[in-house]
C-alpha cells in the first residue's frame, strides 16, 4: 500500500509510516477473537498447536483443550479496550469516519467504547483515540490511563505551534489522512516517529460507476459538478469566476454546486448568496444549486449524472469528495498540489498547474465558524489562476466523448483496490499494535 511508505521524502526511516510495525516474531499481548470466541492467531505467527486455557473455579482448576472452546467466551481482559472520543452519529465527515472505524474494529474482535457508552470506562482504556473536530484542540484533556492518540489534520500548512507542543508532550501517536499533512506535521516540529498516515476510504457498494443517475432540472448536455462546502478554502470563488468567464447562457452546459451550508464548521460563511446571484443572471451560464445533506446513495447518483467534477481548492487535508468522484467514474479537475496527489494522477484526473503560497504570517487566525482561533507561524497552500481554470473547463467541455469515457473508466478503476475501509482498518490495527509495546505513555515519562 502506498501509504505504508514514509510520507517524508527526506526522512523515510524516521517518519514512522509503516516503518515501526512490530516484527512477526514479537509476541502479541492482545488476542483478536475469531469465530466462537476463540482467540485468533495474529498474522505472521506460527500456528499454535496446543492452545490450552486454565479456568479457575474457586479452589479447583479445569484444563480445557482448544478443541472444546467453540462455545466459550474469551476472557475480556485479552482484548484491548479502545475508547473513541468523537461523534459517530452526526452528518459530518469525521463522524462518518468514526462510524467506519468503530464498526471495523468491533468486527475484528476489539472492544470499542464510544462517547455514547463511555460512562465508567475508568482504568479499562488501553488506547484513547481523540477524533472530534468540534473540540478545541488546545483544551483537550488527556486521559488518565492508556495510550493517547490524536487524529488531527490541519489544512493550511504548518501546524499551529500550540498543537505541536501538545502532541509532542501528550500524544503517543498523531494520525493524519494524507502524506501531505504528514509532511506538514513533521516539518512543524512534531516528532516524526509518532506520525501515522491512515487514509480515508469510500463505500464500494455505493460509489461505483453502475447505478441510478440523479434527476436534474436541466436539459443541458454537459454538466460540471462541485461537491463540498461552498467556501473560499475550497475555491468556490475561483470556480464561479472561471465558469462565468468560460461560458454563457447559450452554451449547452450547467454547473451543479452541491453545498451543505448547515454544516457546523461552515455556518454563515457559504457563498450561497453569490451563487444565487449568478444563477439569477440571465446572461450567466446555468447553475443548479443543491444546498442540502444528501445520503450516500443520492450523492453517488449525482456524481454519476455529471460529466466532470471540479475542485479548485486552496487547502485540503484529504478531500473525500474527490475520491468519491473518481470511484463513480466522474474525472475531476484538481490542483496538482497537496492532499489529492495521494490518489490523483494525470491518468485519472485533470491536474491544474497552481501557484504555491508558502510564507510566514505570525498572526492569529480564525479557522472555522465555531469561534476557534490559533496563532500561526506560517501557511502553505495553493492558488489556482482563474484563466488556467477557464482553459481546463473549456477543454473538458469540448473533449472527445470517447476520450472522456476512457478517463472515467480509468478514474473508477484507479481507486477501488487501495481505498477500502478494510485496508483503512488494517492500518488502524497496525498503529494500535505499535502502541502495544510495553512503553509508558508519553505524558507519564
Amino acid at each position: 500500500m502506498r501509504w505504508l511508505n514514509s510520507c517524508r521524502a527526506k526522512h523515510h526511516k524516521s517518519a514512522g509510516i509503516g516503518s515501526r510495525c512490530r516484527s512477526p516474531s514479537k509476541p502479541v499481548s492482545v488476542a483478536l477473537l475469531g469465530e466462537g470466541g476463540r482467540p485468533r492467531e495474529p498474522p505472521g505467527h506460527a500456528q499454535v498447536i496446543n492452545l490450552q486455557l486454565i479456568v479457575k473455579r474457586g479452589q479447583r482448576t479445569k484444563r480445557i483443550d482448544n478443541q472444546n472452546t467453540t462455545n466459550m467466551e474469551a476472557p475480556k481482559d485479552h482484548r484491548p479496550c479502545i475508547v473513541l472520543r468523537g461523534s459517530t452519529t452526526k452528518k459530518s465527515a469525521y463522524s462518518l469516519v468514526n462510524r467506519m472505524w468503530v464498526a471495523g474494529l468491533r468486527k475484528r474482535g476489539y472492544r470499542v467504547i464510544t462517547d455514547a457508552d463511555s460512562a465508567g470506562v475508568g482504568r479499562t482504556a488501553t488506547v484513547v483515540i481523540h477524533h472530534d473536530f468540534e473540540d478545541r484542540f488546545g483544551e483537550i484533556k488527556p486521559p488518565e490511563h492508556g495510550k493517547f492518540v490524536a487524529v488531527r489534520t490541519w489544512d493550511f500548512g504548518p501546524y499551529p505551534p500550540a498543537w505541536v507542543d501538545i502532541i509532542n508532550a501528550q500524544c503517543d501517536q498523531l494520525w493524519v489522512y494524507s502524506r501531505w499533512v504528514c509532511e506538514q506535521a513533521v516539518n512543524s516540529g512534531i516528532a516524526a516517529d509518532r506520525v501515522r498516515v491512515i487514509p480515508l476510504a469510500f463505500d464500494h457498494a455505493v460509489f461505483r460507476r453502475e447505478g441510478p443517475r440523479y434527476r436534474l432540472p436541466s436539459p443541458k448536455r454537459f454538466v460540471f459538478l462541485f461537491v463540498g462546502a461552498a467556501v473560499k478554502r475550497k475555491g468556490i470563488d475561483i470556480l464561479l469566476d472561471a465558469y462565468t468567464r468560460a461560458f454563457s447562457r447559450d452554451d449547452d452546459v450547467a454547473l451543479v454546486i452541491k453545498d451543505h451550508s448547515g454544516d457546523v464548521f461552515y455556518s454563515n460563511i457559504s457563498y450561497k448568496d453569490q451563487i444565487h446571484r449568478v444563477s439569477r443572471d440571465r446572461d450567466a451560464p446555468e447553475i443548479i444549486y443543491i444546498n442540502a445533506y444528501l445520503e450516500a446513495a443520492d450523492l453517488a447518483s449525482l456524481y454519476r449524472r455529471c460529466d466532470v467534477a471540479v475542485f479548485p481548492y486552496r487547502a485540503e487535508g484529504f478531500a473525500s469528495p474527490i475520491l468519491e468522484a473518481l470511484a463513480t467514474g466522474t474525472p475531476p479537475i484538481v490542483p496538482n498540489f497537496g492532499a489529492c496527489r495521494d490518489y490523483c494522477t494525470p491518468s485519472n484526473a485533470f491536474m491544474l498547474p497552481v501557484k504555491r503560497i508558502a510564507l510566514p504570517v505570525n498572526r492569529r487566525f480564525a479557522f472555522n465558524t465555531l469561534g476557534f482561533e490559533e496563532d500561526l507561524d506560517g501557511v502553505d497552500f495553493c492558488e489556482t489562476p482563474v484563466d488556467t481554470l477557464v482553459d481546463f473547463l473549456v477543454d473538458a467541455y469540448n473533449a472527445n466523448a470517447v476520450d472522456l469515457a476512457k478517463k472515467a473508466a480509468t478514474a473508477a478503476d484507479s481507486v477501488r483496490k487501495e481505498y477500502t475501509w478494510q485496508r483503512a482498518i488494517d492500518r488502524v490495527i497496525e498503529c494500535l499494535d505499535e502502541l502495544d509495546n510495553g512503553m509508558v505513555p508519553v505524558r507519564f515519562r
